[in-house]
């Protein structure tokens, strides 16, 4: 199976040397760190795809912990995601969710556009801000999340809602990606960005 694993730490957003030796770090340690715009967060953490057995990717998510741990990192929070193949998806518990990301190409008239549509639909923007431009449009990514209901309803949803994306006239670059988070450690880290009014 395919697993993705993320382990966010506390790092000063505001010291390009601190995130720089971050990264650094990370690569280190096998893995890639990245820096996300989820505002009113910044989320500084790392990411990484795991192939095998989930046991095996849980070993590897305490590696990276204890890595960064004893590199002085504090762990704010500690998270492995699947594929929607996963048999676990069928079951899942009252703490496990599904998410999907999905790319979208944004000027500042289609930020405009989406920020209207925020208003009937729930969903979430943030941006990695080590992504160049395209031309004059910049990479976002749209996050969906959803507890309690199952993948082909998850499925179906998304697809529902890329359609209307596309519809509005949403360029979305990639394809898209449907995910069910088995273990997160600190859900309510994404609280305040959740609860953000956008920029």
């Amino acid at each position: 199976m395919t697993y993705e694993i993320h382990i966010t730490v506390g790092v000063d957003a505001s010291d390009p040397e601190e995130i720089a030796r971050f990264k650094r770090n990370a690569e280190r340690l096998g893995t890639k760190g990245i820096v996300l715009d989820a505002f009113p967060l910044i989320e500084i953490m790392t990411s990484s795809r795991f192939q095998g057995e989930q046991n095996d990717a849980f070993k590897e998510m305490t590696r990276l912990v204890v890595g960064l741990s004893g590199l002085g990192y504090p762990i704010l929070r500690s998270k492995v995601e699947t594929d929607l193949a996963n048999p676990a998806c069928l079951t899942p518990l009252p703490n496990q969710y599904f998410e999907a990301h999905i790319e979208v190409l944004l000027n500042d008239a289609d930020y405009a556009n989406l920020k209207e549509l925020r208003e009937g639909l729930e969903f979430y923007l943030s941006s990695n801000v080590d992504k160049p431009p395209r031309g004059d449009k910049y990479v976002h990514i749209i996050t969906v999340r959803q507890y309690h209901t199952f993948p082909h309803l998850f499925a179906q949803r998304i697809a529902a809602f890329t359609r209307v994306l596309q519809v509005e006239g949403f360029t979305l670059p990639t394809p898209i990606e449907n995910e069910f988070a088995l273990y997160d450690t600190n859900p309510e880290h994404d609280t305040p960005w959740f609860q953000s009014s956008w920029r």
